[in-house]
């Protein structure tokens, strides 16, 4: 097992006691530039880096005024003031897709996974979009990050596809 995953199944073991019988982890999955495995992802969250991929400016071809808003949920805009694209190669995109397709399943039915017990396709959903909506995540400035007092990290929105419909 991975030790990300061993992690887990040792910290959800110890509190336990907190934990409703409802809830469950299965799997999380998804496309880190700059960070090909778990230890470099939290090693780049702890210190704010930003994986500078191609900015929206440059792969739509118009002005951030025409697609930015600062007012959450108003429609056809972004209200994060800074965003990247995933990489243009469409293979390579591609690959990645498969990949973490395939991850997801496998784990989903890996037989330390059914021992536990079996997959309650009913309460299991695949999610098939993230946004990051806190702007803090975003800040360059680590220590001004750091010093706010408000700061409670990156909410986000999910959009969720149950697999058992």
């Amino acid at each position: 097992m991975h030790p990300a995953w061993l992690r887990m199944a040792r910290l959800l073991n110890m509190n336990k006691h907190l934990l409703k019988p409802v809830f469950a982890f299965s799997s999380v999955s998804g496309i880190f530039p700059d960070a090909p495995d778990t230890e470099t992802l939290w090693e780049n969250i702890l210190n704010a880096r930003i994986s500078r991929l191609t900015p929206l400016e440059k792969r739509w071809g118009i002005s951030k005024d025409i697609y930015f808003d600062p007012r959450p949920g108003k429609a056809d805009k972004i209200c994060l003031d800074r965003g990247f694209c995933l990489p243009e190669n469409k293979d390579d995109v591609k690959a990645c897709q498969i990949e973490i397709g395939t991850k997801v399943v496998h784990d989903l039915i890996h037989p330390e996974t059914l021992k536990a017990s079996p997959p309650d396709l009913f309460q299991t959903g695949l999610i098939i979009a993230a946004c990051g909506t806190d702007q803090d995540y975003f800040n360059l400035d680590l220590e001004f990050t750091m010093q706010k007092k408000n700061f409670h990290g990156t909410r986000l929105f999910l959009f969720i596809r149950r697999m058992s419909s």
